[in-house]
């Protein structure tokens, strides 16, 4: 399986575990799955966290692109989701020089898809 398929497949996953859901305006996109978007906090570049479930939120294109624009807003919002102690190792997660590992990817793929 290349990086696209991975990729493909943990937003999917991302996104079916939100049941099709925005998780910051709420708004459902069941039947426009295409709006709903698998947003990276950091971004997907960053391999430690690329297929991380606690670096990912479900979020419409409006609520990802407003994010995108008001990164400081983004960060509290995320902070206040995980909570502090967690947003915190996600920091130092991320902050880790990772190589990409497509064993880990669809292991994490698949514990989504089991949740």
């Amino acid at each position: 399986m290349n990086l696209a398929s991975l990729d493909r497949e943990f937003s999917l996953a991302v996104r079916a575990l939100a049941e099709w859901t925005c998780r910051r305006c709420g708004r459902n996109f069941e039947g426009a799955k295409e709006l709903l978007h698998c947003s990276h906090f950091f971004s997907r570049w960053n391999h430690a966290v690329r297929f991380d479930p606690e670096n990912c939120d479900a979020l419409c294109w409006e609520c990802h692109s407003y994010f995108d624009m008001h990164p400081e807003e983004h960060e509290m919002w995320k902070e206040l989701h995980l909570g502090r102690e967690r947003f915190a190792e996600l920091r130092r997660r991320a902050s880790q020089v990772h190589k990409l590992d497509s064993r880990l990817a669809r292991a994490s793929i698949k514990a989504l898809r089991a949740a």
